[in-house]
């Protein structure tokens, strides 16, 4: 299986949704233009009226307070902003309704009424609207580009929120590991199943397969089998079948029953002893998937019965979430059931062929350039899972499925 040309740079990280839509959001905010000598106060000045007004967008990307000469050029040049170079200001930024922008002018009025240093200042300070990025800056091109364009930014890499994108050297490191010669073989074999689903009419072309990255072995595979007697009754339905049925639902099913048939060889766990045999999702229905699922069936040469797969894991795994630090091959994108209950298992890592344009939940960007449900990676999610796209090095993989596991 390992006998392959050089081999080329093949997963591609799919953006996160934040990734894709930080270009595309914007949010009004107010700017309130102050004397100089208050600027060590701004913040203290407006906090009062703040705290009793509702939750607001928080722009920790943006410096809330700015002298005079950092104004954004672009402001100057339209002249939104009118300097005053015997009147030394500052600028404080808020996102705020406009009642609130009046008790933050008012509170403003009332500071410098008190100043008796403030007393010949007779300029008076204004409010205006201007766009500002709600999301912070990707990149140190993007912040500079938004410092001139809008107002000052801060880009920090060290503080990117782990909720909006994953940390740099994480995504490097798994991609590393994943770039190996392995993942063709576990993405041939998901292959392999999905062409057995689609050619005993049991389902689509869909395969998953799960995988143990400290072993290198499979752990299930799993074809899709919604057209299965029971899975899809009516055939007038085009519903899909039930998605339990799908396959990535019926190999993470599989996971969990063949843990389960480990303890219950173990002696624990006796009262879902029935669990193992009840409905199709966790249960196998071809030769391949059977391999990975039991490996006390066909035998001492159960190896030499399947020559050339992938190797199959048969050791007991540590305790914890059903999927937890495993990765998953699957050959299309899942859908939004699928998607989440991939999440909700913990999956370390998915790795994906075909993105399905219509019904795909994990990428966060549609064939139509719409924002997408980009469930890999969401901030609202307890749990996220590192996800790739495969592309092919250009060689038809379908015609040598047969030769590499059934020689």
């Amino acid at each position: 299986m390992d006998d392959y040309p050089e081999r080329p740079e093949r997963l591609e990280p799919l953006k996160t949704l934040h990734e894709t839509r930080a270009n595309d959001q914007y949010v009004e905010a107010l700017v309130f233009e102050m004397p100089a000598k208050l600027a060590s106060k701004a913040l203290g000045i407006v906090k009062p009226v703040l705290q009793e007004a509702p939750k607001q967008p928080q722009l920790h990307h943006l410096r809330r307070v700015i002298h005079q000469p950092h104004l954004p050029q672009d402001l100057l040049m339209r002249r939104v902003v009118v300097t005053q170079p015997n009147k030394p200001c500052v600028f404080l930024i808020q996102v705020a309704p406009q009642d609130l922008a009046d008790a933050i002018m008012a509170a403003i009025k009332e500071a410098m009424d008190q100043d008796p240093t403030l007393a010949d200042y007779d300029h008076v300070p204004r409010c205006f609207p201007i766009p500002v990025p709600l999301h912070a800056p990707l990149n140190e091109t993007q912040a500079k580009d938004w410092t001139e364009r809008h107002w000052p930014c801060i880009y920090n890499p060290a503080a990117q929120l782990l909720q909006d994108a994953p940390p740099l050297h994480l995504l490097r490191k798994i991609r590393m590991e994943l770039e190996t010669v392995q993942t063709d073989n576990f993405i041939t074999l998901a292959q392999l199943v999905a062409e057995e689903a689609s050619t005993s009419g049991r389902g689509l072309g869909v395969g998953a397969v799960v995988v143990d990255p400290v072993t290198q072995q499979v752990i299930a595979a799993a074809g899709d089998a919604r057209y299965h007697p029971g899975g899809k009754p009516d055939p007038n339905d085009d519903t899909g079948g039930r998605p339990e049925w799908h396959a990535l639902m019926r190999v993470i099913s599989m996971v969990a029953n063949k843990e389960l048939r480990r303890r219950l060889a173990a002696g624990s766990h006796q009262k879902f002893a029935a669990t193992c045999s009840e409905g199709l999702p966790g249960q196998a229905v071809s030769a391949t998937e059977q391999y990975y699922l039991d490996h006390t069936l066909f035998g001492e040469d159960a190896d030499s019965k399947f020559p050339g797969y992938p190797p199959r894991h048969t050791a007991p795994r540590a305790e914890g979430y059903l999927c937890s630090n495993l990765d998953i091959y699957i050959t299309h994108e899942p859908c939004v059931c699928c998607a989440m209950a991939m999440v909700h298992s913990r999956f370390r890592a998915c790795v994906l062929i075909n993105r399905m344009q219509n019904s795909g939940a994990l990428c966060a960007r549609t064939h139509q350039s719409l924002l997408g449900y980009g469930l890999f990676w969401r901030r609202e999610l307890n749990w996220r899972v590192l996800t790739f796209r495969y592309k092919d090095s250009g060689h038809d993989r379908g015609s040598v499925l047969k030769d590499m596991f059934h020689a």
